[in-house]
């Protein structure tokens, strides 16, 4: 019986910091499908990104087994120090993964592990901050315009509130009255404004 043709999967931009933990994780002995699975990489685009890059499992045995036991660890480009903090995202980002590449070439697998879990959680959260400014940039962009002494305090407090919403399962209308219990600020009122408008254009 002929073998069914594999369907590629659709190709996906992929972004440099879950390549970054792609990469130490295959480095680190996961199969390239597993790699695949776990970050939502098309296996093809994966596996010709090894190849193009050159990640070889023989060659990070064979530095190891060079360097032996009692040797020196195997190094990478030092870290900044912490005088020379990161100074946005980016940096901050390929510092974080650096040390981990750092920890895992030097056998500290546990910390390598830890260091790329706390990435992922946070370019996941960043994610989730984006996704719930633009959800929210049409009637904050009335509010700032309507209310320009407090332009740019509210979206973040609405932001925060949609967050909340989302990880809590509270009800946007609910946070808003723990954040502005006064009524003060008329999140509220706006909260159950746009409730209102949704449902209107529901029953259209």
């Amino acid at each position: 019986m002929p073998r069914k043709p594999r369907i590629r999967a659709p190709y996906r931009m992929v972004s440099a910091p879950t390549w970054e933990l792609a990469r130490a994780d295959y480095l680190g002995g996961m199969t390239a499908q597993k790699v695949a699975d776990r970050h939502g990489i098309g296996l093809h685009n994966l596996r010709q990104t090894i190849a193009r890059n050159g990640w070889s499992k023989r060659a990070l045995a064979d530095a190891r087994a060079m360097a032996g036991p009692g040797g020196p660890p195997i190094t990478l480009p030092a870290a900044p120090a912490a005088a020379d903090a990161p100074s946005f995202e980016g940096d901050l980002l390929q510092t974080v993964l650096a040390r981990a590449r750092a920890a895992l070439m030097a056998g500290r697998g546990a910390e390598a592990s830890s260091l790329l879990k706390a990435t992922r959680e946070y370019v996941l959260v960043q994610q989730d901050v984006a996704d719930a400014r633009a959800a929210n940039a049409d009637g904050l962009a009335r509010w700032d315009t309507a209310q320009p002494a407090r332009a740019g305090a509210l979206t973040e407090t609405v932001t925060i509130q949609t967050l909340h919403a989302r990880w809590s399962k509270l009800s946007e209308a609910e946070l808003a009255m723990r954040a502005d219990p006064t009524g003060e600020a008329g999140l509220k009122d706006w909260v159950e404004g746009r409730a209102a408008e949704t449902e209107r254009g529901r029953r259209r």
